[in-house]
């Protein structure tokens, strides 16, 4: 008898050494041709040439079709061929990060020598596809949707969800792009290698108190900052957030009425224009988006609740939440992993971190089992931030200043604690802090203020890791202080090297996408900080300072065509 469909797909495709692909490029044109693989079910990897047109595509819709089909010798039926079909996500893999190393590994296992040859040159990059399901066939009537993580299927009487959305796709999907993506074309660019266009770099920090976000473009040679002017927000704009396809920049306004606006970004000029306005069930701390696009998470730090929006196909965010969910106290940030399957949320007030299954078709969260994961009391998680590989998150607690790593479970999405290291050094005797009101309100109950001479409690703010991995930031508040931390690469454990001097209490830092620059923003400062990133130490050279808006505090970086 046959085997279960799932095992024979996955058979399937581990007998193969190429891959059939397709894909189209962003106006619809369609290509098809081949390309070597290897797999870590369920992910797949292919390396390709920045010159041929697949790998262009993909550069341009991050999605792809690929199919794998049993050879014509043993076909016993050329009209039911055995075929494994899927729709897959791409996202491009940095070089020289753990999951690269570990990739080329298993190419040269798979394909020895010939693949010396190839991994040196310099126009080839590595993809990662993560399959949305797929669709086994093994003969008349014995079609089978198979599970995202290939474990599970079921038989097809007719039309499958996966045959609907192989028929009906017709617009390319938001899928990711991540920083590391721009990164590594960056890189091809500056190699003379034939790309799509070229590219600018654009930098937005949002200014709480002028109510408004100033525009920059960024020079990649310096890092230097030229204005392009503000744009109008309202008052208490703070957290924003970049669509993945880099068209959009969304600001919440954490004033009456809260509301999230939605900019156009100009790909010429980086200039700003509205174009849409949603409520928001409540003053948000924090604003991320899914994967591919099409949802937009906010965290309530005040309301203690996280919320979904829906995107609309055109990128504009107009309608009201589709899910507004209770969290323990103090919500303060949300996000998706890489494989746009879970999600994570950071509850300050309640010491935990919320783990959720994100259904990338409906927007809706879901609790896991167990649903949260504590650290020591006292130490509230704040921000939130994956390797490029997927394995961790890092966890920047707000009240003790550390940064606490876990472990992600690919199957299941849940957590395990791995470490925790402190962010500020024990000989400064600062204590741990303790939750504070909501940004533009007035406490109930006044927070202590430190006595004359007294050292002030811990107050971290925000966490970024460059694009490669290497390297993690973090800010503290209090003593205007930027760390740096190393990452190893084979267990990702963090070690504390230094830290930096900043603008007057740092909220905000972010890294542009090739990892060379770090720019960080005060909110009772009125000059923004650009750091060189030394790429062998992390070490952050001296600031070149440039003009901001008052209360800045959010910074997004973005690299368009």
């Amino acid at each position: 008898m046959p085997g279960k469909p799932e095992n024979s797909a996955l058979k399937l495709l581990s007998s193969r050494k190429t891959l059939v692909m397709a894909t189209a490029d962003k106006d619809g044109a369609p290509n098809v041709s081949y390309a070597p693989f290897v797999h870590r079910a369920p992910p797949l990897y292919v390396f390709t040439s920045s010159r041929s047109r697949h790998t262009r595509n993909i550069m341009e819709t991050a999605k792809a079709s690929v199919m794998f089909i049993e050879d014509e010798v043993r076909t016993k039926n050329f009209f039911a061929r055995k075929r494994f079909t899927c729709q897959c996500m791409v996202e491009l893999v940095e070089r020289e990060t753990t999951e690269w190393r570990t990739v080329m590994s298993l190419f040269k296992r798979k394909f020895g020598k010939v693949f010396d040859m190839i991994l040196p040159l310099p126009d080839f990059a590595l993809f990662r596809l993560v399959p949305d399901g797929g669709l086994y066939v093994r003969g008349f009537g014995q079609a089978f949707e198979i599970s995202p993580d290939m474990k599970n299927s079921k038989h097809v009487t007719g039309d499958s969800p996966v045959q609907r959305r192989e028929r009906t796709m017709k617009t390319p999907i938001k899928a990711a792009t991540t920083t590391a993506a721009s990164a590594a074309l960056a890189t091809l660019l500056t190699m003379g290698v034939p790309s799509v266009s070229a590219a600018a770099t654009f930098v937005y920090v949002s200014d709480a108190d002028d109510a408004t976000i100033d525009a920059y473009a960024m020079d990649m040679r310096t890092g230097g900052l030229t204005s392009m002017g503000k744009a109008e927000a309202g008052k208490t704009v703070m957290p924003m957030a970049v669509a993945p396809d880099k068209k959009f920049l969304y600001a919440v306004v954490r004033s009456q009425p809260t509301r999230v606006l939605t900019y156009a970004i100009d790909s010429n000029t980086g200039a700003l224009t509205p174009k849409a306005t949603a409520p928001l069930p409540g003053s948000m701390a924090y604003v991320s988006t899914d994967r591919s696009g099409r949802f937009l998470f906010t965290a309530s730090y005040g309301g203690d609740k996280v919320a979904v929006s829906p995107i609309e196909a055109d990128g504009l965010v107009t309608a009201a939440a589709i899910q507004v969910m209770p969290t323990g106290r103090n919500a303060h940030s949300i996000l998706v992993d890489h494989t746009n399957r879970f999600a994570y949320l950071a509850n300050l007030g309640a010491n935990q971190v919320l783990q959720f299954a994100f259904d990338a078709k409906t927007g809706k969260l879901t609790p896991l089992d167990p649903p949260a994961v504590k650290p020591e009391p006292g130490h509230g998680p704040r921000h939130l931030a994956f390797s490029p590989d997927n394995r961790f998150l890092y966890v920047l607690n707000e009240l003790s200043g550390y940064v606490t790593q876990y472990a992600i479970d690919g199957t299941k999405g849940t957590l395990k604690l791995v470490d925790s290291v402190p962010s500020v050094p024990v000989e400064l005797g600062m204590k741990w802090g303790q939750p504070q009101p909501p940004a533009g309100t007035t406490p109930t109950a006044p927070v202590a203020e430190p006595k004359a001479g007294e050292t002030p409690p811990i107050w971290a703010a925000d966490l970024r890791l460059t694009p490669n991995g290497k390297f993690l930031y973090t800010t503290e508040r209090n003593t205007d202080k930027i760390a740096l931390f190393t990452v190893a690469s084979d267990t990702g454990k963090l070690s504390y090297v230094t830290n930096f001097g900043t603008e007057r209490q740092p909220r905000g830092i972010n890294i542009d996408p090739s990892g060379q620059y770090l720019v960080a923003s005060g909110e009772k400062s009125d000059q923004l900080s650009v750091y060189r990133i030394d790429q062998a130490s992390g070490k952050l050279g001296d600031p070149t300072r440039y003009p901001v808006g008052k209360g800045a505090n959010w910074i997004e970086i973005v690299e368009v065509k």
